[in-house]
């Protein structure tokens, strides 16, 4: 029995996303000797790499150009050849080797090279949103920091992985779905018909990290984020508060009208 249900788990993993090639055993530095060399195409993902590492080490890698990375050992570099121009400088030096368009819309690389004395490491997709999703693997598998739908696990240190790594990861499937209509009012993190705004940018920041790229939004008559509408067609005012529930539990008229408009506003 324990055998089969490893192997289920195994298969599962595997249908997500494949990784058609080995890395060796990844080498630490100290994040104060790195520097971060992005565009403006990748600001955000770039921000999210240096926040994580200032929360796991305590110390801030610093963002710069190429005329930079002289005072430095070591770079990352955040983005392509079409978006970094440092990424385009390793290229035509012919440093970075990657087939671009093998990787698709969301297909990315996460690769250590050398040029000289100095060490690079390339994070890197075709897209903007492919790169987002090569910070998050560089910060889950090599950081390993823990991604989860009620919460995020950040571990303690003072390095971070640089050296000898070498991923490409291409995805199996182009949709990947994620079913945000709970149909039930189990715990409260996890019902969706009683999210707020906020709860809900919480699950789409997720969702990008675990590289799921669909989602279904609750939006029949007796959910939440619609109800104002509803309300609004028919000419009805809204019901006292005992008819919300049923039985004691929630029963479709979570939150106020005025409420409900501006979360499915600002879900959207």
């Amino acid at each position: 029995m324990k055998k089969t249900v490893l192997m289920m788990c195994v298969l599962f993993a595997l249908g997500w996303f494949s990784v058609p090639c080995l890395w060796a055993e990844s080498k630490e530095i100290d994040p104060r000797k790195s520097l971060l060399v992005t565009s403006e195409a990748n600001q955000r993902c770039a921000k999210e790499l240096v926040r994580y590492v200032y929360e796991m080490t305590g110390n801030v890698i610093e963002t710069g150009q190429i005329k930079d990375i002289s005072q430095y050992d070591y770079v990352f570099i955040i983005g392509n050849p079409e978006t970094n121009p440092l990424a385009k400088q390793l290229e035509d030096k012919k440093i970075i080797k990657v087939d671009w368009p093998k990787l698709g819309e969301d297909g990315f690389v996460i690769k250590s090279v050398i040029d000289g004395a100095k060490q690079y490491l390339l994070i890197a997709g075709r897209t903007n949103q492919a790169t987002r999703y090569a910070v998050n693997e560089y910060l889950e598998r090599f950081c390993e920091i823990g991604f989860f739908v009620d919460g995020y696990y950040i571990p303690k240190t003072d390095k971070i992985p640089f050296l000898g790594i070498d991923v490409v990861e291409v995805p199996r499937f182009k949709i990947r779905f994620w079913n945000s209509d709970t149909g039930h009012w189990g715990l409260k993190k996890y019902q969706s018909r009683l999210w707020t705004a906020q709860r809900w940018l919480r699950q789409f920041d997720w969702m990008e990290k675990r590289k799921l790229n669909m989602t279904l939004l609750p939006l029949g008559a007796n959910s939440s984020l619609i109800n104002g509408a509803i309300l609004r067609a028919f000419d009805v005012g809204e019901p006292p508060v005992e008819a919300r529930y049923l039985s004691g539990w929630p029963a479709g008229w979570a939150w106020p009208g005025q409420y409900r408009d501006f979360v499915t506003k600002a879900v959207f």
